[in-house]
């Protein structure tokens, strides 16, 4: 039962989520290790079903059926790659910018298109926001025993829009807005929200992201800067993201959200054949000469990031 569930969630919504690469050297992080972090990593969550979720008494929960990334189910990956014995969990990302709201991807919610003011939609119905997934300072998480503040619902979508702008028959490389602006089923109160830069960015600027790579507890990737600015609705970096970031926040040197992670390399992992498991996608710092890209050529090799301006009127005097 666990598994063909598990199947048709991960089909009907990771596989919506963006992809990527290692870019360079691998310089993910945990976000315990990184001391500015602490202040804003609580603030980010999780995607995950509700039928994962099972209570325990009325102040914890637990994530049920969840997998190593060694040997499970959507990954497998091999046993001596980063990370591989940590604890996964299927979702997007997403991040707190107020006491109800969230935002997170547009594709993460619909597959396209655009969805306004609806109430108690199906994904409201069937996904929670588990925030502060992540490593404490003794490598353990709370997914076995988490707070009932730290789980959340959702009860409206004020805004979500999923466009590819690409001709019919092309592929999906010109993308439009990708956003989504969620109210929460009651108020974030341990949680302290993200800051906003409406702004923008320019060529050269520092950005990272603190996300969940693949369904990981929650990782910082740095290290990048900002090389194309040129489309309307995203700029571009290179940034080590996986499925899983989407809806990421993408953050300058003052700490402040200026983007959300939406898309990127159509790769994650590679199949190894002596191993039988899969190895993570690495490219050079262009985003060129990967493990595996020969069969995505024409398909964009760098992240692409939604520029926040985009939600700026649905969040009020944020």
């Amino acid at each position: 039962m666990f598994q063909t569930i598990f199947s048709l969630f991960i089909f009907l919504f990771l596989n919506q989520t963006s992809q990527a690469a290692i870019y360079g050297a691998d310089n993910r992080l945990e976000v315990n290790q990184v001391a500015p972090l602490r202040m804003v990593a609580p603030a980010i969550a999780a995607a995950v079903p509700k039928i994962f979720i099972k209570k325990i008494n009325e102040q914890f929960s637990q994530v049920t059926d969840y997998e190593p990334l060694s040997g499970s189910s959507t990954v497998n990956a091999c046993p001596d790659e980063r990370f591989a014995q940590q604890p996964i969990i299927p979702n997007c990302t997403g991040f707190l910018i107020s006491e109800r709201l969230l935002v997170t991807a547009g594709h993460c919610i619909l597959p396209n298109g655009v969805i306004d003011n609806q109430i108690d939609g199906p994904f409201c119905q069937n996904f929670s926001w588990y925030f502060n997934f992540n490593l404490d300072q003794n490598g353990k998480t709370t997914i076995d025993h988490i707070p009932e503040d730290s789980i959340y619902g959702c009860t409206r979508i004020v805004r979500a829009e999923n466009l590819d702008l690409s001709p019919p028959g092309h592929p999906a490389t010109n993308y439009g807005p990708d956003f989504a602006v969620i109210e929460l089923d009651r108020p974030v109160k341990n949680f302290k929200p993200l800051k906003l830069n409406f702004g923008g960015v320019k060529n050269g600027d520092a950005v990272f992201t603190v996300g969940h790579p693949s369904g990981l507890p929650a990782k910082y990737s740095g290290a990048s800067k900002v090389f194309d600015t040129s489309n309307a609705f995203h700029f571009r970096v290179n940034l080590d993201t996986f499925g899983g970031n989407s809806g990421s926040p993408v953050f300058n040197k003052q700490n402040e959200v200026v983007a959300i992670l939406v898309a990127g390399h159509p790769v994650d992992y590679v199949t190894d054949t002596k191993r039988g498991c899969q190895r993570v996608n690495r490219c050079d710092e262009s985003g060129k000469s990967c493990l595996e890209n020969s069969n995505f050529a024409e398909l964009d090799t760098a992240n692409n990031m939604q520029n926040l301006s985009f939600i700026q009127k649905y969040v009020g005097g944020l």
